[in-house]
């Protein structure tokens, strides 16, 4: 009986949560419409600078980030690499994840997210919604880095998608704001129709994942005026306006 008992502890702990961190290459990519390239033609003049730039939006670098769990949140933070390659155009394209920017701390209890940001050195802490989504199996399998996932798609307001996800991490989180399938989203792919820009392609996918020695213990961000996501160009647009007409009336000169 002894044996049995010290089995069943064994096997107990050994099938506790198991967290992981996992690296995501993120691609957001913009296919323009006619009032897109209108836009493009009033703000590049030059034919040729402006099909760079539309070709660098629709095909644009590759960003990283990580991404961490526990049991009630995840957080998914930008990895900044540097680029030593050295071409003739002087012209980087950066584009982060269109729903919450660099960063962002998930609370899957309040279903929303919080992302810390800076404006000129003034901080704030902006959040806004996070969906739980009826995605439906396709009955499509595949790996992604060795691991047995799962294709499901759903439609969740103007957004489209298209999740792979593994059943043997029982979590139904993902990097994004979009969850709800029936285990860790490895693979993600959304697009959406901006009315004076074109269409947006956002794609993530999982490069690298390895397993965590114990909890993350992830802590919620409080520092920082709080304000809604959707509301930070508004703040970019009136601290630009600001630090603009500080430096027309000294002449050019911030006499800060």
């Amino acid at each position: 009986m002894k044996k049995i008992i010290l089995l069943f502890i064994f096997v107990s702990s050994f099938m506790q949560a198991q967290f992981y961190e996992v690296s995501f290459d993120v691609q957001v990519q913009t296919h323009y419409n006619e009032k897109g390239l209108k836009w493009f033609e009033e703000w590049e003049e030059d034919p040729k600078d402006r099909q760079i730039l539309i070709e660098l939006n629709k095909n644009p670098p590759v960003e990283n980030y990580k991404f961490i769990f526990d049991d009630n949140f995840s957080s998914s933070t930008h990895e900044t690499r540097i680029n030593n390659s050295q071409t003739e155009q002087n012209i980087f394209v950066s584009k982060f994840a269109p729903t919450f920017g660099k960063n962002a701390f998930i609370d899957y209890k309040e279903n929303k997210f919080w992302a810390n940001t800076d404006v000129y050195d003034d901080k704030y802490l902006a959040y806004d919604s996070i969906y739980k989504v009826n995605f439906q199996d396709t009955g499509k399998t595949k790996e992604i880095l060795g691991i047995k996932v799962k294709e499901a798609v759903a439609k969740q307001g103007k957004y489209d998608l298209i999740a792979w996800y593994a059943p043997s991490i029982k979590y139904n989180y993902s990097p994004d704001i979009f969850y709800g399938t029936n285990g860790l989203i490895l693979e993600l792919h959304y697009k959406f129709e901006v009315e004076d820009e074109g269409e947006v392609l956002v794609s993530w996918k999982s490069s690298k994942i390895k397993p965590l020695k114990k909890n993350s213990k992830l802590v919620k961000p409080t520092k920082g005026k709080v304000v809604k996501f959707s509301e930070l160009n508004a703040v970019w647009e009136e601290a630009n306006n600001k630090l603009n007409a500080l430096y027309n009336d000294n002449d050019g000169v911030d006499k800060k």
